[in-house]
């Protein structure tokens, strides 16, 4: 056996399955970078339109709680006539980053939470982690072809 040497070769195939392997562990990266930033701007159009960018408008602010918001808390987002913004801390909550914001990113996935004590009975009433069909079609089509570029790559 002196002198004799065994090598592997791979073939095409396996080599682009490794590949694909490869770059499909690159997905969490996409998912921190693009959709995340995505979620964001969701997140900041729904709450400037109160909602409408991504289903039926919240219910509006009484008129007396709109002129009172305006008078005191105009430095605020939504200069104080947005709906579900006083100081900030729900929507920035909601947004991230923040005290009350938690964003989990693994391999294929990622979570982002909200936090702050009283959101789960604002949600019930004006849901603000639900998105249309829209936002949701472009995060997935951004997916699909950052995925489709990995492969073939």
């Amino acid at each position: 056996m002196d002198g004799i040497t065994i090598k592997k070769k791979a073939d095409g195939i396996g080599k682009s399955f490794e590949q694909m392997l490869k770059n499909a562990n690159g997905l969490s990266a996409y998912l921190n970078r693009v959709v995340y930033r995505q979620y964001q701007n969701f997140q900041r159009t729904r709450w400037m339109t109160e909602n409408a960018s991504e289903g039926d408008k919240w219910k509006p602010l009484s008129p007396a709680y709109k002129r009172w918001k305006h008078i005191n808390l105009p430095e605020y987002p939504g200069a104080g006539g947005k709906m579900l913004i006083a100081k900030g801390r729900l929507y920035q909550s909601a947004i991230g980053p923040g005290a009350d914001h938690r964003k989990i990113v693994t391999k294929n996935t990622i979570k982002i939470s909200v936090t702050t004590p009283y959101a789960d009975y604002v949600a019930q009433v004006r849901p603000f982690m639900e998105f249309g069909r829209a936002s949701i079609d472009d995060i997935k089509k951004g997916v699909k072809e950052y995925m489709k570029h990995l492969v073939w790559k």
